[in-house]
């Protein structure tokens, strides 16, 4: 009987022991003891321990403490996970989500998919929202907007400020759930009053357009200036163009110009493009026509198609850029293959001309058409006088070539030709008394005197 009383204590006492060792292994890790952490950890997760496999696993997955190696992260996750450790479940799906071949993980979304549904189907928030963006993608299950919808509105009930902001773009768009403003401004609300940036700035944006609220420009600078504020590049853009045009906010060009400039620096194409434009005109700041192209080219370089068609005008007008027709055609071309309406315009006007390419008055035709089927109302015009000057000139040419064949058909002896009297005829050539002496020439390469010049280089004829 003694012996099985002292069983019976050291049974009870087990699992506040186990509860020290995690308590120590914690301390340890929060003071960045790392190996002493690793040990106990290793110690309890060796013993079955989920908690701590998972913890051991972070430090895998972490780095902390010990070299890099994924493959035990996955290993010591799995053993968590199997039972039942939902932050486990989670990771895994992370690593299988990012992984590109580290420590043989490579990236799979069909398993990310599985294992975010194993953590969501326990409630985990964030595993819940990853699960509805794969859906939403179609990666690593079939693109699903309805199913999408599902997983993100659970996300979204937990609080999750992403799950309610992609919630509320949901019923922007009309994806997986009827088309609903009023919706997408409720849940894009939730998100923002949590300091969601780009939930902050789709509010601004349906505050400019009247969507799902009454249009105000004073709410919408208001809420762009809440995500602006934490760096979202278009919001500092958009704000900066309504200092522009003195919506919401009074006209402030230095305003506009410092917004701007923010998002500019972030890479924002448009806000790029848009520096130009008021470096060109001089507002807000000192007109500089090198400045204004600077800017457009950084917004060409990421293919803005009108900064590639301001660039390219740029370099028709030699305006703050060496006069360069090759280079302004090949900035007009990009733009145009765009359809950009305006550089298609003036692509073709520089074919039409032979401005940096060569003249191909057909190739002018093409472009002015595509501009023209834009509505775009001076290729119409070109179109139209490019095109009865081409007919025109079909005509003409037309008449001359009868006339050349006629001569051609006539010629004998005693006749003039551009180089000179026919002595001889022999059909297909004929002699020809030139100044410089007596020249076989082909028939098909004579012309009436007086239209083409003639010409020998060394005794030979030169074709006109």
């Amino acid at each position: 009987m003694k012996r099985i009383v002292i069983t019976l204590v050291l049974t009870a006492l087990l699992p506040f022991a186990v509860h020290g060792d995690m308590k120590e292994a914690d301390m340890a890790y929060q003071k960045a003891d790392y190996t002493a952490a690793l040990k106990e950890y290793r110690h309890l997760a060796d013993s079955g321990d989920a908690e701590a496999q998972f913890k051991l696993g972070r430090m895998y997955h972490d780095l902390q403490g010990v070299p890099p190696d994924y493959f035990q992260a996955d290993q010591w996750y799995r053993r968590a996970a199997n039972q039942g450790h939902v932050e486990a479940q989670f990771n895994i799906g992370l690593m299988f989500m990012y992984r590109e071949g580290s420590g043989g993980i490579y990236q799979d979304y069909t398993q990310a998919a599985e294992w975010f549904h194993k953590a969501a189907d326990q409630g985990h928030a964030k595993a819940q929202f990853n699960f509805g963006l794969m859906y939403a993608d179609g990666r690593g299950v079939p693109q699903d907007y309805t199913q999408a919808v599902q997983w993100l509105r659970k996300a979204a009930d937990q609080g999750h400020a992403e799950a309610q902001s992609n919630l509320g773009l949901m019923y922007a768009d009309g994806r997986g759930v009827s088309q609903d403003y009023t919706q997408a401004v409720q849940w894009l609300r939730k998100a923002a009053d949590q300091g969601h940036a780009r939930a902050q700035f789709n509010i601004g944006l349906l505050y400019a357009d009247g969507r799902g609220v009454p249009q105000d420009y004073t709410q919408a600078a208001q809420w762009y200036r809440k995500a602006a504020d934490q760096s979202h590049a278009e919001a500092q853009s958009n704000l900066g163009l309504m200092y522009v045009d003195g919506r919401g906010v009074p006209q402030d060009y230095t305003q506009a110009v410092q917004w701007l400039r923010k998002a500019a620096d972030q890479g924002h194409a448009r806000a790029q493009f848009n520096i130009g434009l008021l470096y060109a005109d001089g507002r807000g700041v000192p007109q500089g026509h090198w400045q204004a192209a600077q800017w457009y080219r950084k917004a060409a370089d990421q293919s803005h198609a009108e900064a590639q068609s301001n660039l390219g005008l740029m370099y028709v007008d030699g305006r703050g850029v060496p006069q360069d027709y090759s280079q302004a055609v090949q900035w007009y071309r990009k733009a145009a293959d765009q359809g950009r309406a305006e550089a298609q315009n003036s692509l073709g006007w520089m074919y039409e001309r032979g401005y940096g390419v060569k003249q191909n008055k057909p190739e002018a035709l093409t472009w002015y058409r595509k501009a023209a089927d834009q509505g775009y109302v001076k290729a119409k015009q070109n179109l139209d006088t490019l095109a009865q000057n081409l007919d025109a000139l079909t005509k003409e040419m037309s008449r001359k070539a009868i006339e050349l064949a006629m001569f051609r058909k006539k010629i004998q002896v005693g006749m003039t030709s551009h180089c000179g009297l026919v002595v001889e005829v022999k059909p297909p050539i004929a002699k020809i008394q030139t100044m410089i002496g007596e020249h076989w020439l082909k028939i098909e390469q004579l012309y009436p005197e007086g239209e083409i010049s003639c010409s020998f280089v060394n005794g030979r004829y030169i074709e006109p």
